[in-house]
């Protein structure tokens, strides 16, 4: 069973990426007037960004696909929302790629990474395809 997908991308540890943990971050807006003599009044003005970030490790030697971040890179090269489900099959909604990072490490004297550190930082966005 898969972890999750985002799009036709399919988070899976035996084939592609699987992050190690989830970091979800929503905030919520309340414009400030200022008063003389009081503090200030506030009003909720809505929903601030929401964003959710996934980092993880990919083993080349073990199967793991060195490309699978290249994928990611392509999709989001697209610029359109991708919805994101989990393996439990919720709905998180839409979600943009806003920014990948990555870090290859124990490198073979060919060039090639036995680990790659990755952290992915999806945005939310209501603009649906």
């Amino acid at each position: 069973m898969p972890l999750m997908s985002w799009g036709d991308f399919v988070f899976d540890w035996r084939t592609t990426i699987a992050p190690n943990e989830l970091s979800r971050e929503q905030g919520w807006r309340h414009a400030s007037q200022s008063r003389v003599g009081d503090r200030p009044a506030h009003q909720y003005t809505g929903q601030d960004e929401e964003t959710i970030t996934l980092p993880g490790q990919l083993y080349p030697e073990l199967g793991a696909d060195i490309n699978s971040l290249d994928t990611l890179r392509e999709v989001a090269d697209t610029g359109a929302p991708q919805v994101l489900i989990d393996g439990n099959g919720r709905v998180w909604g839409w979600y943009v790629l806003e920014k990948l990072t990555e870090k290859r490490a124990s490198m073979l004297s060919d060039g090639t990474p036995l680990e790659i550190d990755f952290s992915l930082t999806l945005k939310r966005v209501d603009d649906q395809p």
